[in-house]
């Protein structure tokens, strides 16, 4: 019983730390690598790692304007979302997410395919509270 307990606390604390939960909080430069638009989970490494990180980009996420730069395709998507975000309104708790938030989620998976940067500025659970580009 004792060794069944152990071996699930070790899986446990392996998934929490794989899954990029480890991440400390704050706003910081992230590499995108992938974004799941169905379940908000955005992978990629934030700057001065060499693991990746699990952030989760929700319906109370807002979406800043950033700064221009990187490839032509990035600054194409980052120039898109800057006119966006540019007219965004902050999120409520109590009102749904702005119907912008389907675009973003569309321009977040082309940015990961295209290992564009963001600012993102999260909990410590990963849970995005903002984000931007970032050349």
């Amino acid at each position: 019983m004792i060794k069944r307990t152990l071996s699930g606390l070790v899986t446990g604390v392996l998934v929490l730390l794989v899954g990029g939960v480890a991440y400390s909080g704050g706003n910081t430069r992230v590499a995108l690598e992938d974004f799941d638009g169905a379940s908000g989970d955005l992978w990629g490494y934030p700057q001065g790692q060499s693991e990746a990180a699990l952030f989760h980009h929700l319906p109370s996420t807002q979406h800043l304007p950033g700064t221009v730069g990187g490839t032509p395709i990035c600054q194409g998507l980052q120039t898109a979302w800057n006119a966006i975000a540019a007219h965004e309104k902050p999120p409520s708790p109590n009102k749904p997410p702005s119907p912008n938030h389907e675009i973003f989620k569309v321009l977040l998976t082309q940015m990961a395919k295209n290992q564009c940067s963001t600012i993102v500025g999260a909990d410590p659970a990963g849970n995005i509270t903002s984000i931007a580009p970032a050349p």
